[in-house]
């Protein structure tokens, strides 16, 4: 008697409560990273929240509440209630993109500097093409949706590229100052563990995993690019060695910086004005100084 049907059965079983089980440790990672600043702020008597970042928490907290009750929903064959929710969900994964960028942008023209980070402009490439990474992940998803076997990994590599941020207040915690290298390092080793896991699951490495390997990379050689202040290094004022040299890499930062001052220079909000000249004109010598003394 063939024991592939048994087999069949029992993989299907074991996958959806491997879906399951990525929502909650997603949800675990984002509880912890984000407790002084977010969900326990009150206990911690962390600083006030601007109301675009409020709005940005609930969406994200949507996300990942969401992808686990889509996860459970396939697990008890209720496919009809899982789609009609996956149309929310798009609708969700916009708003996000939306509202994530806008929270990034805002964060940088108020000036807000993270513990041993990098200026606010300079650091603003950094959620910006997180957004871009799950823009692409979840558009891709939305439109494979037909193939559940392709649909469900990409919503789940496109929640968990959301752990980069919750990742890096860990690192705040235990070491006191910021090192997003590091952090997106822990999100690449998340998803590889998860491939790994899905790969041994099946007996193979499933089509997908290729692709979305070669999108992490892509984002992890994005950060190697950036100044070295970015992964945790001292800020400017050390010898060209310690912050890096050569016209390629110059060349990318000052795209990025440029970037980023386009972003802000041209968003507006109400009542920030003055606060985002001068933060501009601080930007602007901040980037002379380093022209200086890495292209002399």
């Amino acid at each position: 008697m063939s024991t592939a049907p048994v087999r069949a059965t029992q993989v299907r079983s074991y996958e959806h409560h491997f879906f399951v089980s990525i929502g909650i440790i997603a949800a675990v990672i984002i509880l912890v990273g984000f407790s002084r600043t977010y969900y326990l702020k009150e206990f911690f008597q962390t600083p006030a929240l601007l109301p675009i970042i409020h709005l940005h928490g609930a969406l994200f907290t949507s996300w990942v509440v969401l992808f686990i009750a889509q996860a459970w929903l396939v697990s008890s064959h209720r496919s009809r209630i899982h789609m009609r929710l996956g149309i929310a969900g798009f609708l969700l994964a916009i708003a996000m993109i939306v509202v994530g960028t806008t929270a990034a942008i805002t964060v940088a023209r108020v000036g807000h500097v993270r513990p041993g980070g990098p200026p606010p402009l300079v650091f603003l490439v950094v959620p910006i093409f997180d957004m871009l990474v799950f823009s692409v992940l979840t558009i891709a998803g939305f439109l494979i949706r037909r193939r559940p076997d392709y649909h469900k990994r990409i919503m789940a590599v496109a929640t968990l590229s959301l752990m980069t941020a919750a990742f890096g207040r860990m690192i705040v915690m235990v070491q006191g100052r910021g090192n997003v290298k590091l952090a997106l390092t822990f999100t690449a080793l998340l998803v590889t563990i998860a491939t790994a896991s899905d790969a041994i699951l099946h007996r193979r490495i499933h089509p997908d995993s290729s692709g979305l390997a070669a999108s992490f990379s892509c984002q992890y050689l994005y950060v190697s690019a950036l100044p070295k202040q970015m992964h945790g290094c001292p800020s400017p004022g050390g010898s060209p060695t310690d912050q890096g040299s050569g016209t390629q890499q110059n060349s990318t930062t000052l795209v990025l910086w440029d970037f980023s001052y386009l972003l802000v220079s041209t968003t507006k909000f109400p009542g920030a004005d003055n606060v985002t000249e001068s933060m501009l004109s601080r930007f602007g010598d901040h980037k002379s100084e380093w022209f200086r003394r890495e292209v002399g």
